[in-house]
C-alpha cells in the first residue's frame, strides 16, 4: 500500500523544495527595484530614508560614478526641523541625504543598512537610486 503513495509523496516534497527555492531567489537583492531621481547640473535634492532607530543599524550609501553627484548624510538642525517630520510616538527617525548635481551623466546610489562592528559583507541592501544630471 505504501508503494503506491510514495511516488505521489515525493513528487510533493520535490514541489515543495522547488517553491521554496523560487521564494528564495526573488528576495535577492540584485534584482532590487530602484526609484529615479532627475537633477539639473548645480541643483541639490534631499532624500529622507526610514530609519530603524534603536536597533544599531547604520544607514550607508555609496555611489558608483562619484564625478556626477556628491552624496552627504544631514542631521537635524533644530527643533523646528523636528516639529516639521509630525512624527507620532514610535514612528521611524528619518535619515537625511543630500544628492548635489556635480557634472551630466548618471549614476547608482545604493542605500544600505549595516549592523554595529560589522564589515561590508553584512550590509543589507534597502533602496537603489538611479539619478540622472542634465544641464
Amino acid at each position: 500500500m505504501y508503494k503506491r503513495f510514495l511516488p505521489a509523496f515525493l513528487i510533493v516534497v520535490f514541489c515543495c523544495c522547488v517553491n521554496s527555492k523560487k521564494r528564495i531567489n526573488h528576495s535577492n537583492n540584485n534584482n532590487m527595484e530602484q526609484d529615479t531621481l532627475e537633477l539639473t547640473l548645480g541643483n541639490v535634492k534631499t532624500i529622507s530614508l526610514p530609519n530603524r532607530g534603536s536597533s544599531g543599524l547604520r544607514i550607508i550609501f555609496s555611489v558608483d560614478n562619484p564625478e556626477v553627484i556628491e552624496v552627504t548624510q544631514n542631521e537635524l538642525k533644530s527643533m523646528a526641523d523636528l516639529d516639521s517630520l509630525k512624527l507620532k510616538p514610535g514612528d521611524p527617525f528619518p535619515a537625511f541625504f543630500t544628492v548635489k548635481a556635480l557634472a551630466k551623466g548618471q549614476t547608482i546610489i545604493h542605500f544600505s543598512e549595516r549592523p554595529p562592528g560589522s564589515d561590508t559583507s553584512r550590509d543589507m541592501p534597502m533602496r537603489k537610486y538611479l539619478v540622472t544630471v542634465k544641464e
